[in-house]
């Protein structure tokens, strides 16, 4: 069968504000993709620290609302979750999970 390739942005670090719950990231869904992502954010301890609703090819997510504040400092080995869904069923496809950087500042 044909193998559908998701394109997933990448990032590197993900820069947050301290003690602050409310914040503006970057996290889209290229248009040439024909899935919804739903994408989390979780903390180095395993804590999700926010999750997306559905988001459509070509939309994206710029201000967020965390589930906790963070401290001022670097977290390494946080985790970026894209999980994907059919546009037609939303059953579940192929997800991606990526290490980043938290900057906290």
């Amino acid at each position: 069968g044909e193998e559908n390739t998701i394109a997933i942005p990448g990032f590197e670090k993900v820069t947050l504000y301290a003690n602050e719950t409310t914040q503006a990231v970057n996290f889209h869904n290229p248009e040439i993709n024909d899935c919804y992502f739903k994408i989390s954010l979780i903390h180095p301890d395993g804590s999700v620290l926010w999750i997306s609703d559905l988001i459509e090819p070509g939309k994206g997510m710029y201000s967020i609302e965390l589930e906790k504040t963070l401290a001022v400092g670097e977290y390494e080995n946080a985790v970026l979750k894209y999980e994907c869904f059919s546009l037609n069923d939303q059953s579940p496809l192929n997800g991606s999970e990526i290490n980043l950087k938290l900057v906290v500042v």
